[in-house]
This record gives structure tokens, C-alpha cells and sequence, in this order.
């Protein structure tokens, strides 16, 4: 559940954290497409994106409260571009994501510090 107006970091993980997510130019070029395929239409607001070879995180504000379906959208989208590029049957391994949302909170980012919660962010 998010909340309207609420700033969220989002982490997913690659299934197994396979490195999937290898940078290159069409890696690239699909998780930019995804993210913007996905926040387009249901307000969300993407402030920063880093995409490592085996995970994502995205710092997104949820203006009209459509968080998970923005995040549905992106894993759904980004599984199916992959598997064509890396041209994995359908039917066999899965490819997904894994791993939940975590709420910053209702403050802004600045007033959180790196390592609050007992967590470092990279």
C-alpha cells in the first residue's frame, strides 16, 4: 500500500541475482524504456535510478497512490523485454524480480541520512 504524495525507495533483485542487468546499450536502453513505459499515466515521479548487474533502485514520488501497479508494470515489462534480448524461451526459466518495496517515509530524502535504519545506501 502506498500512500498519494508519499517518496519511496524501490529495490527489486534479479531472480537468483543473476546478472541480468549488465550495463550495456540495450540493457540500458530497456530499463529506460520500462521505467518510463511504467510511470507514464499513473503519476509517479522518478527522482534517481541505478541499476547494478543484479538489482535495481529507483527513489519515486507516488503522487496519485499508484505505486504497486507502477512497479508491477516495470518488473512485468522489463522481464518480457529481456527475455527477447537474451533470448530466453518463455516457457522455461523464469526470469522475475524479487525483493519488496521499502517505504522512505513521508519526509523528504534530504532529511534522511545514508545508513538510517541500519542500512547503508550505495
Amino acid at each position: 500500500m502506498s500512500v498519494p504524495g508519499g517518496t519511496y525507495l524501490v529495490t527489486r533483485s534479479t531472480v537468483m541475482s543473476l546478472f541480468l542487468l549488465a550495463p550495456g546499450p540495450v540493457v540500458n536502453q530497456i530499463m529506460e524504456y520500462c521505467i518510463a513505459w511504467a510511470a507514464a499515466g499513473r503519476g509517479i515521479l522518478i527522482h534517481a535510478v541505478s541499476v547494478q548487474s543484479n538489482h535495481y533502485h529507483l527513489v519515486v514520488t507516488d503522487l496519485e497512490g499508484k505505486l504497486s501497479e507502477f512497479v508491477q508494470e516495470l518488473n512485468r515489462s522489463a522481464a518480457r523485454c529481456l527475455l527477447a534480448y537474451y533470448r530466453l524461451p518463455a516457457t522455461g526459466p523464469r526470469l522475475s524480480f524479487g525483493a519488496a518495496s521499502r517505504m522512505v517515509g513521508e519526509r523528504p530524502l534530504e532529511h534522511r541520512t545514508p545508513g538510517s535504519r541500519g542500512r547503508s545506501w550505495t
